[in-house]
């Protein structure tokens, strides 16, 4: 009995042994794998930050055009040989200007483009094409960025010689669109109107002969405007504002009438007013009541006259030049649309004037040069020059040049100007290719 006793004993005690040893032995193997995993992911990490040192100095080594351009053009006031930050080429020739718009999608402006076999391209600031579809016909009008579904989304209306469109973001074409155009209503101006800013749309085509139709958003025509006709070519489309809770529909006849008409299409007391001479240039100034808004007219004698909303003369300036070789034009605030400028071009130079015909700007031109001006006022005057006949455009702050070397250009420009970050950006389009130009002004 004691001998199983003792037996039993050592059985246990070796029982016990083994399973420490055995314990042992998988914690040691454990120890083992766990090491040898850490190893690994030592090399790993290892292996990772060597692919990650390794690609930023790839990056400095590809990236140092673009930071030196950065810097030169922040610490510079003007430019040698501005050059292009982005390029985009299409198969044919581009047309049209660049249509810049803004979109839904962070509110990020979008460059719409037209080349000769009338192709649209739809570009995103970054130079990325989103979409290339066949029209078949010119855009002959602005584009105007509406909510057409009120649904917080941006669509794109323009006219074509026969169609009027809607398009969205990709392209697509919306509700009763594309609207087929009769003869008669072949669009010289488009307009979009939304009088109490509750997208409740109005559509205004003008056409060539001085008639006027007005759609509502679902293309029915209204009721006094089938069309309302003015017997005479107009010299703008049909412009609306509201003040001080009135709505004005403002309207200037090349041939040398102004009026002011409401909603029904009746016209409003002391208008039209009869100047007896062409009108070369017209547009109204919204102020914050009636008294202090206004119609501004340049007539082809050069005189500039201020007419308030009752048909009383504020201003007239007259005439703004004597020398009976130049010439003189209205350039309008690209911006705000309520603002403007003038220009006075002579045989040998070109001068920029404020209403109240102090110069602003000064540049030289040869004897037969077409010079066209876009006028950008937002905190600083910004002033682009675009000379058709030497196909260079020219950018000034003020009177200051910011570039030595002009830029080849045709009128095929557009520009936006950013107040926030105080940059300028200039689209510019050359054969088949749309050049992106940034300009940091700080």
């Amino acid at each position: 009995m004691r001998q199983i006793g003792i037996i039993g004993l050592l059985t246990l005690v070796i029982a016990i042994i083994g399973v420490i040893y055995i314990r042992t032995w998988e914690s040691k193997k454990k120890v083992k794998a766990f090491l040898k995993e850490e190893k690994e992911e030592l090399k790993d990490n290892k292996k990772e930050q060597t692919l990650k040192k390794s690609d930023e100095i790839n990056n400095l080594k590809e990236k140092p055009k673009e930071n030196i351009k950065k810097i030169e053009i922040i610490s510079k006031t003007s430019f040698n040989n501005l050059k292009p930050n982005k390029t985009f080429k299409t198969k044919y020739k581009i047309t049209s200007k660049p249509f810049i718009v803004k979109t839904h999608r962070n509110k990020r402006y979008h460059i719409l483009i037209q080349d000769e076999k009338y192709n649209i391209y739809f570009i995103d600031e970054t130079g990325k094409l989103i979409w290339k579809k066949p029209f078949g016909e010119k855009i002959i009008t602005d584009i105007f960025e509406i909510d057409y579904l009120r649904n917080g989304k941006k669509q794109y209306l323009f006219a074509t010689t026969k169609y009027l469109y809607l398009i969205d973001y990709n392209g697509n074409r919306v509700g009763n669109f594309p609207y087929e155009l009769n003869v008669l209503q072949k669009p010289e101006f488009l307009n979009v109107i939304d009088y109490s800013k509750n997208r409740n749309y109005r559509i205004a085509i003008t056409s060539k002969e001085g008639n006027i139709y007005l759609f509502d958003k679902y293309l029915k025509i209204l009721q006094g405007w089938n069309p309302k006709s003015f017997e005479s070519p107009l010299k703008e489309k049909l412009i609306h504002m509201r003040v001080s809770k009135k709505d004005y529909l403002c309207i200037a006849k090349e041939s040398g009438e102004i009026l002011l008409i409401k909603r029904n299409g009746k016209i409003y007391e002391n208008y039209p007013i009869k100047l007896n001479k062409t009108i070369k240039s017209f547009m109204p100034l919204k102020r914050n009541n009636k008294e202090n808004s206004s119609l501004v007219v340049l007539t082809s004698k050069n005189i500039l006259y201020e007419f308030d909303l009752n048909g009383k003369i504020k201003l007239e300036l007259k005439p703004l030049i004597s020398n009976e070789e130049a010439n003189l034009f209205m350039i309008k605030d690209e911006l705000k649309y309520n603002n403007y400028v003038l220009l006075k071009k002579s045989p040998k130079e070109i001068k920029i004037l404020d209403n109240q015909a102090k110069v602003l700007l000064k540049d030289k031109i040869n004897l037969n040069d077409e010079v066209e001006v876009k006028f950008y006022n937002s905190n600083k005057n910004i002033f682009v020059i675009n000379n058709k006949s030497q196909n260079k455009l020219n950018l000034y702050i003020e009177n200051k040049s910011l570039i030595k070397k002009p830029i080849k250009a045709n009128s095929l420009f557009n520009l936006i100007y950013t107040k926030r970050s105080s940059s300028i950006k200039i689209f510019n389009c050359i054969d088949n290719i749309l050049e992106t130009y940034h300009i940091n002004l700080t």
